[in-house]
């Protein structure tokens, strides 16, 4: 199961996703457009937040919890935090943009200056970042289907994600985009996009606007249970011709 971008330089020897590989009965990944039997688009965001045994009534839950504007609040929350490990090109540039509008706690070991995600969370991210209005939350690199769970930890958790990656459409079929602060890596964010986040800090009504509408389309809990039935049908037939 592929978790990286695969077509990254640093990646590529991998690109294939072993389905060169005869000995290889089913390979998952992000890409949208691999014709072949034994691949299987399955985005590792899934893994990340449902457990294998979720039910559909789980999902359906956890969209009404995401969805509901209970969910979000102003008052009591800092700004922004990001949690990184290392630097991929253009995070250090963004990250010094942002700090331009306030403080950021970096929480992870990429600019690291807080310690609140292991000594008061012991590493729940979700439950940190609870803590904020948004999070900094750009992907390793770009490609088109390649979304990782960063988005949906921000929403989890009631930020407004300052997001980069999937060539600024994450899976469109679920995720409401005007929910999200999109942003650029790699080069400079213009005024436009600066003032916004800006505007949105200063004025509570203007973010709790944002912030409450629904985070994920109404489609959501049926296309995640798609993935799963599908995977488990695959397995399963594996298992049984095995």
């Amino acid at each position: 199961m592929a978790r990286e971008n695969l077509h990254r330089s640093n990646w590529q020897e991998y690109e294939d996703l072993a389905l060169n590989e005869r000995s290889i009965d089913l390979s998952l990944g992000f890409d949208n457009d691999i014709n072949d039997k034994r691949y299987l688009r399955f985005p590792l965001w899934i893994t990340w937040l449902f457990p294998p045994e979720v039910t559909y009534e789980d999902i359906k839950a956890f969209c009404n919890k995401v969805n509901a504007p209970e969910n979000n609040s102003y008052d009591g929350r800092r700004f922004c935090a990001m949690v990184n490990s290392h630097d991929d090109e253009g995070r250090r540039e963004l990250y010094s943009e942002i700090s331009g509008i306030g403080h950021i706690d970096s929480c992870g070991r990429f600019l690291h200056n807080c310690d609140d995600l292991k000594t008061q969370y012991q590493d729940n991210k979700v439950q940190l970042l609870r803590n904020y209005r948004f999070n900094l939350c750009p992907e390793n690199s770009n490609h088109p289907g390649y979304c990782t769970e960063k988005v949906f930890e921000a929403i989890a958790a009631g930020c407004i994600p300052l997001y980069w990656g999937s060539n600024q459409c994450p899976e469109p079929e679920i995720l409401n985009p005007e929910a999200i602060c999109f942003v650029k890596l790699g080069e400079n964010n213009d005024s436009t996009t600066l003032d916004r986040i800006r505007e949105l800090n200063t004025h509570r009504e203007l973010y709790l606007q944002m912030a409450c509408q629904p985070r994920l389309l109404p489609a959501t809990a049926d296309i995640v249970m798609e993935y799963i039935n599908h995977l488990e049908s695959q397995l399963r037939t594996i298992i049984r011709n095995a």
